[in-house]
């Protein structure tokens, strides 16, 4: 499952009056996305493509039920990307600091249904936000 979000990236500068570089770096605009409510999409992905499991969220143990007996559950998968940034320069014996901080959450709520005959667990990945079957 994802969320596609379209985010602004910007660079920025910072500079003395004599046109020196003082600083410099990027920004992340999460602001847009603020404003859009895309609905999740699923990707079925090639075994050798799968990206690592990490951390257990739930196991579901439905070997013991017929095949063709299913069962309903929902989930709230919520994530979170706090950026960080801060920029210090001294000038003409002045010290002068940016800082700024960029939040990004969001949540959405699975609703789905597994087919009986086997255990199911759903993992959080192991280096990006997301979940995964196994």
């Amino acid at each position: 499952m994802f969320l596609p979000v379209t985010v602004a990236v910007e660079q920025f500068r910072l500079v003395a009056k004599d046109g020196a570089t003082l600083g410099s770096g990027q920004r992340i605009d999460v602001s847009p996305a603020r404003d859009i409510h895309p609905a999740p999409g699923g990707l079925l992905l090639a075994p050798e493509d799968l990206p690592a499991p990490g951390r257990l969220v739930q196991t579901y143990p439905l070997a013991g039920y017929a095949a063709d007996v299913p069962a309903e559950y929902e989930y709230v998968y919520e994530q979170e990307r706090v950026s960080k940034l801060q920029i210090g320069v001294e000038a003409g014996g002045a010290k002068l600091a940016i800082t700024g901080t960029s939040s990004m959450r969001s949540a959405v709520t699975l609703t789905y249904t597994l087919a009986g005959g086997r255990d199911y667990r759903l993992c959080r990945l192991a280096d990006a936000d997301g979940l995964l079957w196994g």
